[in-house]
């Protein structure tokens, strides 16, 4: 459903420096995110190899291996220029839309799926949101 059908894309007066601290909250949980992802994403990695290097030593036989590690996604960048265009914006009051409001308020991006997905494998934090 569009959001411009069910009114959620009507546009409201919020105070600038309230916008500002719940997105610098919502930084801090994602910038957790992706740091919980880097340790397990290294903690992971080094398992695997271990595995892969005790296959080598265990067999010898030359083979085709696979190693897959996904990546961290981090989007903390986002947030870091929607902070520096709230700080230097001359406005103390700011008219959001609800797409807005969703992101910057709610903490509800397009790519917030994807980003919780890819890291809940690495993230405790992660994949507790997915729940």
């Amino acid at each position: 459903m569009a959001m411009h059908n069910t009114g959620l894309n009507e546009k409201f007066t919020f105070d600038k420096q309230e916008i500002l601290r719940i997105l610098e909250d919502n930084l801090e949980e994602h910038k957790k995110i992706v740091e919980e992802a880097k340790v397990g994403w290294q903690e992971a990695t080094i398992k695997a190899l271990d595995n892969l290097m005790d296959e080598i030593n265990e067999d010898g036989t030359p083979r085709a291996m696979h190693f897959d590690a996904a990546p961290v996604d981090d989007y903390s960048d986002i947030y870091e220029t929607f902070i520096m265009q709230l700080t230097m914006a001359k406005e103390t009051e700011l008219e959001l839309d609800g797409d807005q409001f969703r992101k910057l308020i709610q903490d509800k991006w397009e790519w917030q799926g994807r980003f919780l997905h890819s890291n809940a494998a690495y993230s405790h934090t992660a994949a507790l949101k997915l729940q």
